[in-house]
């Protein structure tokens, strides 16, 4: 059996989504976002956009990627042909659990499940952490 060893590690860290919700981005559109300190997740449910973090070049992602951030500073998330620089939109709530981004009498071009990450990790023992080192 092969082990995998990112497996191991994610499944030692617990992680579960202290918050999430549904987003779906219509027309040409842009959202900063600025979550200090806090790893966030998103799951491309259906179409594409480009993810802009400050001083890394930018990535495309698409329908089935799943990008989780350990934390995000500056992080512009935007339509494959975005607006006009300086045009950022805020999210309008929906329903319960769901959001818009972009104008309502525009087609949806994006939907991703987006969220907080909080991570948990088991108890250790002091004792049993300084022996596991030392061998």
């Amino acid at each position: 059996m092969t082990i995998d060893p990112l497996a191991e590690i994610v499944t030692l860290l617990q992680p579960s989504a202290s918050f999430s919700k549904l987003v779906e981005y219509a027309g040409r559109w842009r959202i900063r976002r600025d979550v200090e300190g806090r790893p966030v997740y998103f799951a491309v449910l259906e179409g594409e956009c480009r993810v802009v973090n400050a001083d890394q070049p930018s990535i495309i992602v698409k329908a089935g990627d799943f990008v989780l951030l350990p934390a995000t500073s500056d992080q512009v998330i935007e339509s494959i042909d975005p607006p006009p620089y300086g045009a950022a939109m805020v999210p309008t709530e929906i329903g319960e659990g769901r959001f818009r981004i972009g104008r309502i009498d525009e087609a949806v071009n994006l939907r991703m499940q987006v969220g907080i990450c909080s991570f948990a990790s088991p108890k250790v023992p002091a004792a049993q952490h300084d022996r596991t080192a030392l061998q």
